[in-house]
């Protein structure tokens, strides 16, 4: 697993979540690449800086991703997915109910899950999920997960198998791959 050590600078936590969840606009099938154009990063909370990144017209489809650069060790600073409730794994909201609801400053998609809606439902997820230190999803093995500690100690876990010990575990997520290693496309 890669380790980022406390007082380290995360610097792309979104660009390692769509690594996790498998972002098509890093991969493209075929040689040629779309060229991807990215903002110049602005402050927009403490400790979190924002920047935009927009594919050229080589890519026929619209592929725009926000991403966060975020000092995991900012005072004050606290990850939250989604806690367990209902009779599935949890209850799934779109990003922005997410934000809204926990009265949040960013909120993004993680872990797949089902059934597909575009309402507050019961769902199940796919892959690791811990909220505030209780298991909402077990691992599923061959899915990544991105791990933090209750001190904001990540680790990016690239298989979690159906036996992974999740002690001190305060918050994960899980992904479909890894495309971005130490900063280069891997797949």
């Amino acid at each position: 697993p890669m380790s980022l050590r406390r007082g380290s600078l995360l610097n792309v936590l979104l660009w390692i979540l769509a690594a996790l969840l498998g972002c098509q606009m890093l991969s493209a099938p075929a040689a040629v690449w779309a060229e991807v154009r990215i903002s110049p990063w602005r402050p927009a909370y403490q400790g979190v800086d924002l920047a935009e990144g927009l594919a050229d017209a080589r890519e026929p489809r619209l592929q725009q991703v926000f991403v966060a650069r975020i000092r995991l060790q900012t005072p004050g600073l606290e990850f939250l997915t989604t806690p367990r409730s209902g009779k599935r794994e949890t209850v799934g909201e779109t990003a922005s109910e997410f934000l809204q609801h926990h009265r949040l400053q960013l909120a993004i998609n993680a872990n797949f899950y089902d059934p597909v809606k575009n309402e507050p439902v019961e769902i199940d997820l796919e892959g690791l999920a811990i909220s505030r230190g209780s298991l909402v999803s077990p691992p599923s093995p061959g899915l990544p997960a991105l791990c933090l500690s209750k001190e904001n100690h990540a680790t990016l876990v690239e298989n979690t198998p159906s036996d992974f010990k999740t002690a001190g575990i305060y918050t994960a997520v899980a992904g479909s791959r890894i495309i971005l290693r130490n900063g280069q496309r891997v797949g």
